[in-house]
């Protein structure tokens, strides 16, 4: 069955587009396989491990494990990972595509495209200071031993720059098989991106179909009870869902000169790094 991958910097909605996906009749989108975040790693280990405890003939001991072998393992690693997915939620009859949203992939996109040379992949790119703030509400400021500050530079001029260029540079020359999407857009107009991705992916467009997406991602349903706009507790993987909320708790100076050190790339997803409070805005 083809394979779709989401992939995402960390706190860019790639949860929420997961949701959105998955209300679709025609795919299967689960998170988080994490198979080039940890599993591959973990297993390339083991494997050499193994090969190291093997009598002296070295490679051509019977029992060596070539790179090949190990690729082609790991492919089967990862459709078992699927399909038991699939087989944990109830059977969609019309079901035509099934994937993965794991956030940190936007690093992995080569080494999947190997294993699954018809994958298409969709990646969620958000404002870093949004994206920054949600992470630092959500796990390092409890986690992380850096401070505010500190954290904010860091996430936005190594983190955002990273995840960000790592997937453009492997997903960009995929063609019709790679795609972009802005969490602002899919909040201005949820339905117009759902519609813009069912295309990209070749299946179901209907109304019925879209509309199936916007509900099974439905803010108040995901955060469990909450409108949106309004904060849950730290820690909770759906906070607030909204576009600006950074200004809250980020000094617009540290932004300013955070953002300003990736300033092109900011521009070319969209995004203005000076904030307009900064030119004399409103």
């Amino acid at each position: 069955m083809p394979k779709i991958f989401v992939v995402g910097c960390a706190k860019s909605g790639t949860t929420w587009l997961e949701h959105m996906l998955n209300g679709h009749p025609e795919l299967h989108v689960r998170g988080e396989g994490r198979y080039f975040w940890s599993l591959a790693q973990n297993m390339r280990q083991a494997f050499k491990q193994f090969n190291e405890s093997l009598p002296g003939q070295g490679e051509e001991h019977h029992a060596w494990w070539p790179d090949r072998d190990f690729g082609f393992l790991l492919r089967t690693v990862i459709e078992a990972s699927l399909a038991r997915s699939l087989a944990s939620l109830p059977r969609k009859p019309g079901l035509k595509m099934i994937g993965d949203k794991t956030p940190m992939h936007t690093l992995a996109i080569a080494p999947l495209q190997s294993l699954f040379p018809e994958a298409k992949f969709i990646h969620i790119i958000r404002d870093p200071r949004d994206a920054t703030v949600s992470q630092w509400l959500f796990w390092a400021k409890k986690n992380d031993p850096r401070s505010f500050d500190d954290f904010v530079e860091y996430s936005i001029t190594k983190v955002w720059p990273l995840n960000i260029e790592s997937a453009r540079r492997d997903g960009q020359p995929l063609g019709d098989r790679y795609i972009e999407v802005r969490y602002e857009d899919l909040i201005v107009d949820s339905r117009s991106e759902m519609s813009r991705l069912t295309q990209f992916l070749g299946i179901d467009q209907s109304d019925g179909a879209i509309s199936a997406c916007l509900e099974a991602s439905n803010f108040q349903v995901m955060s469990g009870g909450r409108r949106r706009g309004e904060a849950g507790t730290e820690g909770q993987l759906v906070r607030k869902g909204v576009v600006g909320d950074w200004i809250n708790h980020m000094p617009v100076e540290l932004a300013d000169r955070c953002c300003n050190r990736i300033g092109p790339l900011m521009r070319s997803c969209g995004y203005d790094p000076i904030h307009e409070s900064s030119l004399g805005g409103a």
